[in-house]
């Protein structure tokens, strides 16, 4: 149930709904119609556009990172980020001045040295430079103190907002619904399931709550949401034996996959993701 103060009427069926029409919320809507052929999307965000993350951030766009994911992640985003202004017709003030990460202590400058080690495996041109080059590279640098830097001159900065407004823009071209100032009043749910529908409520708050009170002691929380498993819990379920409750095997997982995602968000490839809630349902979830 959704309530409204926008001036036009919310449709009265739709195929997706995408709760937060901030840069994630918009680009999954502009992807899922352009890409995907997904039609009858609605986007519902409780205020404008740029009012929340999506606008009030300062817009940078690096490869920098200590895990081969996010590198080749980030080297797609700036591939993309360079792009989005002619694909979308909109000035993004992308400019490419470089990122420059300074290291003061032994652990910090050891930590650098591997990161530009895998940086540069991976095809970046990121370097391992002293102190004096750093203060070259931007003058009103206080080098004292600076054991090593590591700088790329392709890392980037953009203004935020006209990423928000492309995708917007171009979702509503496809055909996306987009409502502001409208919030999501209630998520209708099945009868005679309190108790289940109490404890997974539950844990989605622990993991967040988990996720922010562990980071200061390095502890990352996250959690994986399966959906149909073949196991004997799910074909021993009383609904399914009698058949009230009909599932195509075509929509159960296996538990191997369901593994693999806890494996990942265990591993040091994963290491910046905390508070993540991951749906392992083979987009079950995505249908509703």
């Amino acid at each position: 149930m959704f309530r409204s103060w926008s001036l036009r009427p919310l449709p009265g069926a739709v195929d997706v709904v995408i709760v937060g029409a901030g840069i994630m919320g918009l680009a999954t809507a502009y992807h899922l119609a352009r890409d995907h052929g997904a039609r009858r999307i609605l986007v519902l965000d409780a205020g404008y556009l740029c009012g929340g993350a999506s606008g009030r951030n300062g817009g940078g766009v690096r490869a920098q990172w200590s895990s081969e994911a996010n590198v080749q992640l980030m080297r797609e985003s700036l591939a993309m980020c360079k792009e989005f202004a002619h694909e979308h017709r909109i000035n993004t003030w992308f400019r490419q001045g470089g990122y420059l990460f300074l290291a003061r202590d032994e652990k910090r400058a050891a930590e650098l040295s591997k990161s530009v080690e895998l940086q540069r495996r991976l095809g970046l041109e990121t370097r391992l430079i002293d102190a004096a080059e750093a203060q070259r590279i931007v003058p009103q640098l206080e080098p004292t103190g600076v054991l090593a830097a590591s700088f790329n001159a392709d890392d980037a900065v953009v203004f935020p907002w006209p990423f928000v407004w492309g995708f917007a823009e171009g979702a509503r071209a496809l055909g996306v619904d987009i409502h502001t100032f409208c919030r999501v009043h209630a998520v209708e749910t099945s009868p005679l399931v309190a108790p289940y529908a109490a404890a997974k409520a539950a844990m989605l708050s622990l993991t967040r709550t988990s996720a922010i009170e562990g980071k200061p002691k390095g502890i990352r929380a996250n959690a994986v949401l399966p959906g149909a498993v073949d196991t004997p819990m799910l074909w021993d379920n009383p609904n399914i034996k009698s058949g009230a409750e009909v599932i195509d095997k075509a929509d159960v997982g296996k538990p191997e996959e369901v593994a693999a995602v806890i494996a990942f968000l265990a591993s040091d490839e994963a290491s910046f993701m905390t508070g993540a809630c991951v749906n392992v349902d083979g987009g079950r979830l995505a249908k509703l």
